[in-house]
């Protein structure tokens, strides 16, 4: 049996977030040549408010809690086959550090030295490590508060302020694939003027990486290789590639595929290549996932609406990760 280590998950700096538009059903978005700006842009933020973006022209930021359930964690030696609707990932040249039922982790904006241990994980095979594979339940959670620099309103536009905050889900589940213009999407902000109105939590589950057809994979997405130290600040030196499986892991492949629907997806997974390999030997007693969610707020707006201009949801994102391997003391 496997020796035991320990695991821990930390919030870290510099992310991207899964934002695809105009592929065709059914295929995958190959995003290799794609700049940061034109998937996911950083808000504009003067001392604490954020320049409200104009109708359609969404932006991204850290949000308050980030949270997740982590279900399968391994790193590769080499990169996984991609799984179809007829196979599964192919994890033959993988070794697991995690695999349960499912362990909830809140990820902290305020606090992005914390580290959350994760329970059950085994130590690796010694060798040297080149991609990281995860698989996340499809549904996330977001909290957040904003402050605007002029009045907006919610996605209904019965309420109105400088401030804009998460809720829960008023009326159902929030699918990624989910858009006023596309069917009824549940009411999950609210706006005013006081500060010291709380943030709810909004639930958002993938039910494709596209918000006008389903899309089940994103291969080559550009992410940021790890933390700005790791990479020197240049960006998208490593890339992604996203799936969405059905509960037989394989890519989720529904019969009729809806905006409002589950679209038969059970889990998120991801292939990630790491900024530098992950060496595990004999003495590693520490691995550390780390999460980028410095863009984890996607702001989504729509168009003027009652005379202003509605948050229709604070948005998921990133799926962003790195993993450092050490001895010693917990990073």
């Amino acid at each position: 049996m496997k020796p035991h280590l320990k695991l821990f998950l930390t919030a870290i700096l510099g992310a991207i977030a899964l934002q695809t538009t105009g592929n065709p059903s059914g295929t995958a978005a190959d995003q290799t040549d794609t700049p940061f700006s034109a998937t996911n842009t950083n808000c504009t933020v003067l001392n604490g408010i954020v320049d409200a973006p104009a109708a359609g022209q969404d932006c991204s930021l850290p949000p308050d809690t980030q949270t997740l359930t982590l279900y399968k964690f391994a790193l590769c030696k080499s990169k996984p086959a991609a799984p179809t609707t007829d196979t599964v990932v192919d994890l033959t040249d993988c070794s697991s550090i995690y695999d349960g039922e499912g362990q909830l982790v809140t990820i902290s904006s305020a606090d992005r030295a914390q580290s959350t241990p994760l329970s059950g994980a085994t130590k690796p095979d010694d060798g040297d490590y080149s991609y990281l594979y995860v698989e996340l339940s499809p549904t996330l959670s977001i909290q957040t508060k904003v402050t605007f620099s002029t009045v907006v309103g919610d996605s209904n536009s019965t309420t109105n302020g400088s401030v804009c905050w998460t809720i829960p889900n008023q009326g159902g589940t929030l699918n990624n694939w989910s858009t006023n213009a596309q069917g009824s999407m549940p009411l999950v902000t609210q706006c005013g003027v006081a500060p010291g109105d709380a943030p709810g939590v909004t639930s958002i589950t993938y039910n494709s990486f596209n918000g006008n057809s389903f899309i089940n994979a994103v291969t080559n997405l550009p992410i940021s290789g790890g933390w700005p130290v790791a990479n020197g600040g240049a960006g998208h030196l490593n890339s992604l590639d996203a799936y969405l499986l059905g509960a037989d892991s394989k890519l989720a492949n529904p019969d009729t595929p809806a905006v409002n629907q589950f679209n038969n997806v059970a889990r998120l997974a991801g292939v990630m290549k790491l900024p530098v390999p992950v060496t595990i030997t004999s003495a590693t007693t520490n691995v550390a996932l780390r999460y980028n969610n410095s863009l984890g707020t996607h702001i989504a707006t729509q168009t003027s609406y009652s005379g202003y201009v509605p948050v229709s949801k604070f948005g998921l994102g990133p799926f962003d990760m790195t993993v450092t391997a050490t001895t010693g003391p917990a990073p």
